[in-house]
């Protein structure tokens, strides 16, 4: 199993916010994996419209809410985390990514999620007839997810 990283992470600057880039320090001398930019992958969870809110949003430092803060690399870090999401699901890889994505609803962000990049990617591989098992391992419930697949077989 291969780390999936590249630099394009840190871009995603929430200064002093616990979800901050100095996460990914221990890791920046990893080999850079090249990522393809995830963006044409969103509508397969999030509306056009959502996306569409957050790319204006992400043009300056701002909040969505009290857990959630954009600036003006926010909205191609995740997209980027999306591709990384994707191309991790493909290999069987891990992908040291940042922002997460687990608490992000199909038309909201939400604790410190702002593109649900599992949800995603498991909606890529489900297309192409794979079956998918998310094993969400974080300290507490990943909602967004929960409530994206709750009806899905």
């Amino acid at each position: 199993m291969k780390l999936i990283y590249n630099p394009v992470f840190l871009e995603h600057d929430t200064g002093r916010h616990p979800e901050n880039r100095r996460r990914l320090n221990p890791f920046k001398d990893l080999p850079v994996t090249s990522l393809e930019n995830g963006e044409k992958y969103l509508n397969l969870i999030h509306p056009p419209a959502y996306v569409d809110w957050i790319r204006q949003a992400s043009l300056e430092e701002r909040t969505i809410d009290a857990e959630t803060p954009l600036s003006i690399g926010s909205f191609q870090a995740a997209c980027h985390a999306v591709g990384a999401s994707i191309l991790a699901a493909e290999t069987g890889d891990f992908a040291l990514i940042r922002p997460p994505g687990h608490h992000a609803y199909p038309a909201k962000a939400s604790g410190f999620c702002i593109f649900n990049n599992v949800a995603v990617a498991s909606q890529y591989l489900v297309n192409q007839g794979k079956k998918v098992l998310i094993l969400d391992f974080d300290g507490h419930l990943g909602d967004g997810t929960e409530a994206i697949f709750y009806h899905s077989d």
